[in-house]
């Protein structure tokens, strides 16, 4: 059997070479006839495999020739025989069927050269494809769509056995190609056109779904221009205009959806043309407000720049964005629909809105972004309120058709509720005589803001937060650039934080040293106007408190503080006192004995003499005597000064 197999396997294989070089030449007769000539010289050999099965197998024959043959790729190539079976069931198919001995004949081909079923069923596509469509045409060509000749072309589909998938796509291309004839040049649909294509369909057993693309494609330009038209120069369709373009849409055969789409693209591209009109606005604003100014657009809406009274303050780019807003609603693309938010008991219906229409994609990110922050700064800087709020109304939808996403859109806001807050808040803090914290009218104020800007109430917590530590970082900072730190200027930064509820070190992470440099200058202002005594000093603690300086730098740095003013107070006074300048010396004398009373001890002073010390004691007790007499409270400030001078006993109490 494998002999006489491969024997025939040979054979078959070489009588199929004219064949193939004939097909290589395009001389499809000449290879057709070998073609058939294998096939009757395949008849007697598979007969004879099949009377040797009998013996050995129940295999059939044809099965056995197909195994025997196997991969002919090597021989015959690899499209050569999907080539060869096309051309035999080409001409088997002339009379328009296939009986049952050409069937025969196709199923022995197909063992010879190993043709798969996926490959057979769509060389009978191609092939019984052109034959339907040949004998579509010829009625069609001389008008003849009645239901005999319906009947007829259904006759040649049924002897045909072609797959209605493979139908369908044959009366499309037929009707678009009638369809084209129709509206050369542009040409609008008549009715009659209308009712021809309506009978062109039933013959062709399409609906309207089947050439709802084709429809779209062909006569799609027609509607556009007609939507165009339609718009004119204001871009606002009128009532009549628009029922106008429903019929002629009727008329063309275009399904709602893509006439919808239609009229989105030509709408998308005037939508365009707004935004990219703003945009070159912007583009020159930005160049006059600084030649090129590295800073953006929009850091701050309450700083008059270069620029800005030359006549494009806001006009020109809002005008083109609120008409931009006013196109898109008076031409009905805003949609709104209901949906049910939540579950069960909690179910409620919400009206929402949805933008179709967009620019999205169509413009560089960083330009339409760069549109909405002028566009809501325009909005917050309008003059009136009426003004206001026609801008604000359009906010949204100013977002949505530039095609901003809502992160996006809250970056931006953010961005700008961040400059109006600190802002704001900068201004309303530093108000000549103000409270040092934010009035109610002023916290109404950012929540209006924050509501217009759809803040979060954290995200807007959070930028209150941010100013107000920024303020108190501000007032720390203009505390030491000044030449010399003041004590108004530290009491400012301690009652501010306090009223603002700012913490310095986990709010600000304000280092030791700067918290105990300020400390020391409020203490040493209080105690120098008597504020803090040894009998009062809660204006010590609450200043403690206030820089939250612990008990033991307080106690390091109120030391300091007593031994350098008390050593200050006495050289002063002695140069004082060198200058004839009593009342002077005296002065500063009294202001060393506030410091002393918080510390009774020797103060060491090496530049000034022990004899000057004495006479300073007696300058403090001339001042000191009153009417010839010195008071209990005076005795006991001259004792305290003759300790600290280091000249005890020095002094003659009068009694």
């Amino acid at each position: 059997y494998d002999a006489v197999s491969s024997e025939i396997r040979s054979e078959l294989l070489e009588r199929l070479q004219p064949a193939r070089q004939n097909l290589r030449v395009n001389n499809v007769r000449a290879a057709l006839e070998e073609v058939l000539g294998v096939l009757e010289a395949a008849e007697p050999m598979l007969a004879v495999l099949h009377c040797m099965l009998k013996m050995s197998s129940s295999e059939s024959a044809l099965s056995a020739l197909k195994s025997r043959m196997g991969d002919v790729s090597r021989e015959l190539g690899r499209q050569e025989p999907k080539q060869l079976y096309r051309i035999v069931l080409a001409e088997f198919l002339k009379d328009q069927k296939i009986d049952e001995k050409e069937e025969a004949q196709l199923a022995l081909l197909r063992a010879l050269i190993g043709l798969s079923d996926a490959d057979a069923s769509d060389a009978y596509k191609l092939a019984t494809g052109p034959v339907y469509r040949r004998e579509a045409l010829v009625r069609i060509q001389k008008g003849e769509l009645s239901g005999e000749a319906k009947s007829e072309l259904d006759e040649v589909l049924s002897k045909l056995v072609i797959p209605a998938e493979t139908v369908r796509q044959i009366g499309v291309e037929l009707y678009r190609e009638r369809l084209l004839a129709l509206i050369d040049g542009n040409r609008i649909l008549s009715e009659e056109n209308a009712t021809e294509l309506a009978s062109l369909r039933s013959f062709l057993s399409l609906t309207l779904e089947d050439v709802a693309e084709t429809h779209a494609k062909a006569c799609g330009p027609v509607y556009e221009q007609a939507v165009n038209e339609a718009m004119g120069s204001s871009g606002i369709i009128l009532e009549e205009y628009q029922a106008a373009l429903d019929k002629l849409a009727t008329r063309l055969e275009l399904t709602k959806e893509y006439a919808r789409d239609i009229f989105y693209r030509v709408a998308k591209g005037r939508l365009y043309d707004y935004a990219m009109r703003a945009a070159k606005l912007l583009q020159e604003r930005q160049k006059l407000r600084g030649q090129d100014e590295a800073r953006d657009v929009g850091d701050d809406p309450f700083v008059t720049r270069a620029g800005a009274q030359l006549g494009i303050q806001g006009g020109g780019l809002t005008t083109e964005l609120s008409a931009m807003i006013d196109f898109y609603t008076k031409n009905k693309l805003v949609v709104e629909k209901e949906v049910t938010v939540g579950e069960g008991e909690d179910a409620k219906t919400e009206t929402v809105t949805e933008y179709p229409v967009t620019l999205r994609g169509m413009i560089e990110p960083k330009i339409v972004e760069g549109l909405y922050k002028q566009f809501l700064i325009d909005c917050l800087s309008a003059k009136t309120m009426a003004e206001k709020q026609r801008l604000f109304m359009g906010l949204s939808g100013v977002g949505n058709v530039l095609g901003l996403d809502e992160k996006q859109t809250a970056d931006v806001n953010a961005g700008i509720g961040a400059v109006i807050y600190k802002n704001y808040i900068g201004q309303a803090l530093a108000k000549p005589g103000g409270s040092g914290k934010l009035d109610p009218q002023d916290t109404q104020f950012l929540q209006s803001i924050a509501m217009t800007l759809q803040m979060s109430e954290k995200k807007a917590t959070d930028l209150t937060k941010e100013a107000v530590e920024g303020h108190i970082t501000v007032l720390i900072e203009r505390c030491f650039s000044a030449a010399k730190v003041l004590p108004q200027s530290v009491r400012r930064v301690r009652e501010s934080a306090r009223g603002l509820g700012v913490d310095l070190v986990a709010d600000l992470n304000v280092s030791s040293e700067t918290r105990g440099k300020m400390f020391a200058v409020e203490v040493d202002d209080a105690i120098e106007r008597g504020q803090i005594t040894p009998a009062d000093q809660s204006a010590l603690a609450v200043a403690q408190r206030g820089f939250s300086v612990d008990d033991d730098q307080a106690k390091s740095i109120l030391l300091e503080c007593i031994q350098s003013r008390c050593r200050g107070l006495m050289v002063n006074a002695a140069a004082a006192l060198r200058s004839n300048r009593t009342d002077t010396a005296a002065d500063d004398l009294v202001k060393m004995t506030r410091f002393g009373k918080l510390l009774p001890t020797e103060v060491s002073a090496p530049m000034v003499s022990s004899t000057e010390k004495q006479e300073l004691l007696l300058v403090y007790q001339a001042h000191a005597i009153r009417d010839g007499a010195i008071t209990d409270a005076e005795k006991e400030n001259l004792e305290l000064l003759e300790t600290m001078l280091g000249v005890a006993g020095s002094a003659k109490t009068p009694a």
